[in-house]
């Protein structure tokens, strides 16, 4: 009996151990570890990890071993709860999620999580009523549709941009208005770096109101109305809220007036009037489905969806953001290596000019033996020089190129930097390469056009690179052998880079005075309008420096269309890494907030 029943008891345990396992929580006395998809809907959401304490205090720490070996610390005192959000890695997939505390570690059940970043569009809804609308509206198989629909609460609304990687676009629906700070200058930055962002108004336009997102909205609202009019020319009139609001020259008008879209940053802002999810627009003769994949699908399939941390949308003409690379590209093998290679020379001497000479002269001369002489001590000499080149130079010839580019938007302070770098080290060792802490860190990929250089920066626990994320990124020793190369990209906040140019009407028509107002000198100063369709692009150049404090007038011979941005190259801006002879090129993007003409 008692035999029996302790098989019933055991298999009841190992029953309940399953049901756990397959609800993504884990168990281990007083600790408590779950693992919860921030955004429902979407197999490829990233994580949010949740480890609670009812016992003693403790240290321990999330990590990730594949790819870019990534470690989040935290402390874990007497009846915390602890949540750490991990997102999905640069190729789109979940990467294996491990917690360990003291010798016990917890690992998320497998869940085959995966998009296809070239194809797939992912778009968050943070809502409170996301997760109706989720159920309302799944999503098909990505196979069928390409498109997928994930929603979250306000309150549980990532605060890191990194986790909105791989979402083409944002949705800011009823109760956005609640995100705190952080989550607002994470949106902000996922939208300058070229996401798409997406307001809603009529029944939901607290949002609109909020002051935190006027350079965002480029206007004040001044109510809201019933009215009854066609979104659509093909279907009848409906009966909708409709909120008012005032817009700056340059939006494009989409849905009969009532939506518009606008560049900000690197990216894209389309600002509902009503409220498409609400009954009496979804539930009359216009479908959701239809109102989704009319205006926000299509514009985002224009803004060349951010896929990838690789890719960034904007307008057509703002679609990669490393256009305008640095001039040291096309010659970065050769600056790396020269030295090593300048070294070679009497190697290829030696071979095809001194050995032939060395057996020649002798033979010329009836000694042939002395062949056997002067071969060695040519090679032994050559050696020598050789040794002495690359050992005399072995803690200078470090060669660092940084390429970055810096997105801001008038009316906002601040920017948002990305950069990627190139490293070259002669010798084998682990380097502090004095990255400064970033938002993200990305290893090399196929999408970076860095000729001739590997694309990763190594991978594997200890054999690789290893980051901490404490709130920000900070790279660990970057492990190379002899004569090794490695590349990175990263992303980084820019404060106060929307202050750095103001602009203003000049004396003729279509001229801007441009007044650099930054701690940095520019270079090539340029205004345009962005491409829009079959239009010609309207672009105004002028060339030499525009010292700090100082303004230039610059007039474009037609107006083009859309709302201009100014370029220009930044001088002395220092970012990326902090090692070795570096070059840097940085490229400033100015998006302002509304066509002055």
């Amino acid at each position: 009996m008692t035999g029996e029943r302790g098989r019933t008891i055991k298999r009841g345990g190992i029953s309940l151990l399953i049901a756990t396992i397959v609800a993504g929580t884990c168990l281990a006395g007083p600790i408590n570890v779950t693992f919860t998809p921030v955004f429902e809907g979407d197999s490829a959401s990233p994580v949010r990890v949740t480890i609670t304490n009812t016992g003693e205090g403790k240290q321990g720490e999330v990590y990730i071993e594949e790819g870019l070996y990534t470690r989040y610390p935290f402390d874990l005192p007497t009846g915390a709860n602890k949540s750490i959000v991990v997102p999905t890695n640069q190729y789109g997939y979940r990467d294996d999620i491990k917690v360990r505390i003291g010798n016990q570690v917890f690992t998320e059940p497998p869940t085959g999580r995966q998009y296809e970043r070239e194809r797939d569009r992912r778009l968050a809804v943070i809502s409170d009523e996301a997760f109706a609308f989720i159920r309302q509206n799944p999503s098909k198989p990505m196979t069928e549709s390409n498109s997928v629909f994930a929603g979250t609460k306000p309150e549980l609304a990532p605060d890191r941009t990194k986790a909105f990687d791989g979402y083409a676009g944002i949705v800011l629906d009823q109760g956005a208005e609640r995100l705190n700070d952080a989550q607002v200058r994470a949106i902000q930055a996922h939208t300058l770096q070229g996401g798409t962002l997406i307001f809603i108004g009529g029944s939901s336009a607290a949002v609109l109101r909020d002051p935190r997102w006027k350079a965002f909205i480029g206007g004040s609202v001044s109510g809201t109305s019933n009215v009854k009019d066609k979104l659509l020319q093909s279907v009848p009139p409906v009966t909708f809220s409709a909120t008012s609001v005032s817009r700056p020259k340059g939006i494009s008008p989409l849905l009969n007036g009532y939506a518009d879209y606008r560049t900000v940053g690197n990216g894209r802002v389309i600002l509902y009037r009503m409220n498409p999810f609400e009954p009496g627009i979804s539930g009359a003769s216009i479908s959701l489905a239809t109102l989704m994949k009319a205006v926000i699908l299509t514009q985002i399939a224009q803004s060349d969806q951010v896929t990838s941390p690789g890719r960034y949308g904007g307008t057509s003409s703002y679609a990669n953001p490393y256009e305008e690379q640095s001039p040291y590209f096309g010659t970065t093998l050769n600056m790396a290596r020269g030295g090593f290679q300048r070294a070679m020379i009497p190697v290829w001497i030696f071979a095809a000019l001194l050995v032939p000479l060395a057996i020649i002269i002798p033979r010329k001369m009836k000694r042939d033996q002395l062949s056997w002489v002067l071969i060695p001590v040519i090679g032994f000499g050559i050696t020598l020089y050789i040794l002495r080149n690359q050992v005399g130079k072995s803690e200078t010839s470090i060669q660092v190129i940084s390429d970055a580019n810096v997105f801001a938007q008038e009316g906002l302070a601040d920017g948002v930097l990305l950069g990627r770098s190139m490293m070259f080290f002669p010798r084998a060792g682990q380097y502090d390469i004095g990255l400064p802490p970033v938002d993200q860190v990305w290893g090399g990929s196929y999408e970076d056009s860095f000729d001739g250089y590997p694309d990763s920066m190594g991978y594997g626990g200890a054999a690789g690179v290893s980051l901490v994320d404490n709130g920000k990124v900070q790279l660990g020793p970057v492990p190379t052998q002899n004569l090794t190369t490695r590349a990175i990209r990263y992303r980084a906040e820019c404060p106060g880079a929307g202050t750095w140019i103001k602009v203003k009407k000049g004396a003729a028509s279509e001229e801007y005075v441009i007044t650099n107002t930054s701690p940095y000198d520019f270079q090539s100063v340029s205004i345009e309008y962005p491409v829009s369709g079959d239009s010609e692009e309207s672009t105004a150049q002028t060339s030499g420096k525009l010292a700090r404090g100082q303004s230039i007038s610059i007039r474009l011979m037609n107006g083009g269309t859309g709302i201009p941005r100014v370029l220009c190259t930044l001088d002395g801006y220092n970012f990326g890494p902090q090692i070795g002879k570096r070059v840097t090129n940085v490229r400033f993007h100015f998006q302002l907030g509304g066509r002055l003409w």
